[in-house]
């Protein structure tokens, strides 16, 4: 059946509606549902919502879930309630981590680059000399990743051997890795993970993403989904080609997983490990408490994202936290809405205090963003004036072409006028004549 999805509200253009598109989870459409999607939104935030997300998400699960929430309305209206936007970046720099949380509990840190200075793990400063001699004095292998980035971007990991540093199998000195990753980065300890979570693939360190919620001074747990890499990529999240298998509350896995086109996976597809034959995670209440635990020490926001390994030992190992997160990929691969239960109380409370408007963005972002649109302006003004004077001057060109043509028209017709006429047929022996004197001269 041929859908006009621009009618019913979809956002074709948008490239989330072509990755759920593509994957085949927009082709059986329940027009009921979607007008129930789009009225429970605008009764409750009084937003308008693109159904893209819940109607992929009833033809993966067999759900009818209006509750499941949209891109739109998670960026727009509750990530900013529940998170100090102006704090992220305080809370996202992976070389602050060590300085939060237990020193047994997260990666140690082998040399730190702020700004283009460099730590050792205690924090005391260190030339480059002395970062170099520290990295390279044993055969070891480590992960460097940029301190304020996220989604894996940069993650590789560093061989040591014999007093040389490798990197994707290349030889390389400190000053090579300086000028690739510049200043604010990490060179860390690598994890010895549990073969529970290394099996699928193990050449990456593979995470638990446990998602959790302050609520009412409580936190709470949402969801947890596993991440495996591929093709042996150390990273493994579904940016870096990883895909996503959601947890069930006893800690076993469901039957499939997810990559970032919404492609379902029953194998994994490097290694052929069938999903299937995944073990229950160990410790895994334990993974559920450390991951609460953690977001009581992070005052200025509500809803973290944890990414959290375990050990050999099975013990929780803190690895980086996120304060955005695809929450569309949370939900297809969890089968679940994000809030749950919560979702009512949540939308209730911000619609009561009237986020809608200018109050969802921290003031101090209003002015940046103002401060950028009145540069903008100023620079399309600038542009329309460049384009008036150059279109002037085009003009003035054109014209003056123009009257070069009509002068060059006119010699050519005085020429052919010329060259018609009788004096001309009568006075050519004469020009011939010319011609042959002056040959001979």
């Amino acid at each position: 059946m041929e859908h006009n999805y621009n009618e019913l509200g979809f956002k074709t253009k948008q490239g989330r509606f072509k990755r759920y598109k593509e994957a085949g989870l927009l082709e059986s459409l329940d027009y009921v549902f979607i007008n129930e999607v789009k009225s429970f939104w605008k009764d409750h935030l009084s937003f308008d919502v693109e159904p893209s997300l819940p109607v992929a998400f009833y033809n993966l699960t067999n759900k009818r879930d209006p509750w499941v929430v949209p891109h739109d309305v998670m960026r727009k209206k509750i990530i900013p309630y529940l998170n100090d936007m102006n704090m992220v970046s305080a809370y996202s720099d992976k070389n602050l981590y060590n300085n939060l949380i237990e020193k047994d509990k997260t990666p140690s840190p082998i040399i730190k680059n702020i700004n283009g200075r460099f730590f050792n793990s205690s924090d005391s400063p260190l030339i480059k000399e002395e970062a170099a001699n520290l990295l390279l004095k044993e055969d070891a292998e480590y992960i460097i990743k940029p301190s304020q980035t996220d989604d894996g971007e940069g993650i590789e990991k560093l061989t040591i051997k014999n007093g040389i540093l490798y990197l994707n199998e290349k030889d390389y000195t400190i000053n090579d890795i300086d000028r690739i990753y510049n200043k604010n980065y990490i060179i860390q300890e690598l994890i010895s993970q549990h073969p529970v979570l290394a099996e699928p693939h193990p050449n990456s360190v593979n995470t638990l993403r446990i998602v959790t919620l302050r609520w009412d001074g409580i936190i709470h747990h949402l969801l947890t989904f596993a991440r495996f890499g591929t093709n042996n990529n150390v990273k493994d999240n579904a940016g870096g080609g990883g895909v996503c298998i959601g947890v069930n509350d006893d800690g076993s896995f469901y039957e499939f997983a997810l990559d970032k086109n919404a492609k379902v996976y029953y194998k994994h597809p490097s290694t052929d490990f069938s999903f299937s034959d995944l073990k229950q995670i160990p410790n895994y209440d334990k993974c559920i408490s450390f991951a609460k635990s953690l977001h009581k020490r992070i005052l200025h926001h509500d809803f973290i994202s944890w990414d959290i390994t375990i050990d050999k030992e099975g013990e929780p190992v803190f690895i980086e936290s996120n304060f955005f997160g695809a929450t569309w990929l949370y939900q297809l691969t969890t089968q679940k809405p994000l809030f749950g239960n919560l979702t009512i109380d949540i939308l209730k409370r911000i619609n009561a205090i009237n986020t809608i408007g200018p109050t969802e963005i921290p003031q101090r972002t209003i002015k940046r963003q103002s401060s950028e649109i009145d540069e903008l302006k100023n620079s399309i003004e600038s542009y329309k004036n460049q384009t008036r004077k150059l279109k002037k001057k085009n003009k003035k060109l054109t014209n003056k072409n123009a009257g070069i043509m009509n002068e060059l028209n006119s010699v050519k017709l005085q020429n052919e006028y010329l060259r018609s006429s009788i004096s001309w047929r009568l006075t050519s022996p004469l020009r011939v004549l010319k011609k042959i004197i002056k040959r001979n001269h």
